[in-house]
Parts: structure tokens; C-alpha cells; sequence
């Protein structure tokens, strides 16, 4: 599935470490849609260089993001084209 994550959330922390909350909110985003634990939930290179793209400042608000579920529960979300 293809999903448009919003991480605007990010922004209403300190500057500091946006780019780690936005990783997080994707990371939470993905296990309840998809409905696996948090730990689960395995992040691609790709993704994780656009949400760090403009530094660990400024991340961006949304991203598209493709998830899919293996048969042992492991959700890989990747940056959707």
C-alpha cells in the first residue's frame, strides 16, 4: 500500500532532532496501519535520506511512503515514487 504520512508533528518539537521524531511518527504510522508492533517496522535507506534531506531540522511534512507486510510481520516501508 501507498500511504501520504504527514509529519508536521515534528515541527512542534524543538529544532534540534526533528528528523528523529519524524522517523518515529513514520515508525507509528506504518505499525497501526498495518498493525504490528512498533519493532517491527523496518525503514528503507531511501526514506530515511529524504526525511534527513534538509538536515535533522527541517524535515519534510509529508512523505509517500510504500509498506508492505512479509508473512512474518515485518512491514519494510520504502520511499514510493
Amino acid at each position: 500500500r501507498v500511504y501520504n504520512v504527514p509529519l508536521i508533528e515534528s515541527y512542534k518539537k524543538t529544532q534540534v532532532r526533528r528528523a528523529d521524531f519524524a522517523l518515529g511518527l513514520l515508525r507509528a504510522f506504518a505499525s497501526r496501519h498495518l498493525k504490528v508492533a512498533k519493532g517491527n517496522v523496518r525503514i528503507s535507506q531511501a526514506l530515511n535520506s529524504a526525511v534527513r534531506s534538509r538536515g535533522s531540522r527541517r524535515p519534510p511534512k509529508h512523505v509517500k511512503v510504500r509498506a508492505t507486510k512479509d508473512k512474518e510481520g515485518i512491514v519494510l516501508a520504502e520511499l514510493a515514487a
